[in-house]
């Protein structure tokens, strides 16, 4: 945790994070600007998370929280499988746009029950029933 590594508290210009999928459930504490202020995010995601809701929750939350992709490749070191991405955000002043881009809000409900959710909900089910045979 932030704690743990003695960053509370400070400005970090780059912080680098690949801790083999925990940034599915660790990524509000880079983003609490009461904890650190990081000013571009390197981050190497792996696989989606198990919710694809939890997946929707970290790009937005991201996004809301000011960062803003400039940066992507996928890892194709042969021990990656194929199933990471690394990212590069940069943290942006939300008055970088001006005073009427506001960013969206992301909507949970509208994502649940939209028929692409629930197609990939499907696909989801019928590959862990294909991994099971």
């Amino acid at each position: 945790t932030l704690e743990e590594l003695g960053h509370v508290g400070r400005v970090i210009d780059v912080f680098k994070i690949d801790c083999e999928s925990c940034e599915w459930s660790s990524w509000k504490d880079w983003i609490d600007r009461s904890k650190v202020d990081i000013r571009q995010l390197l981050v190497e995601t792996h696989n989606l998370p198990d919710d694809a809701l939890q997946g929707l929750d970290y790009f937005y939350g991201l996004q809301q929280a000011g960062f803003y992709l400039f940066h992507k490749e996928p890892n194709i070191h042969p021990k990656a499988m194929g199933n990471g991405i690394e990212w590069g955000y940069v943290r942006l002043s939300k008055d970088f746009f001006g005073t009427n881009n506001e960013i969206p809000m992301y909507n949970r409900t509208w994502v649940q029950e939209s028929d692409v959710y629930k197609e990939f909900l499907s696909n989801q089910q019928a590959n862990k029933n294909t991994d099971t045979k």
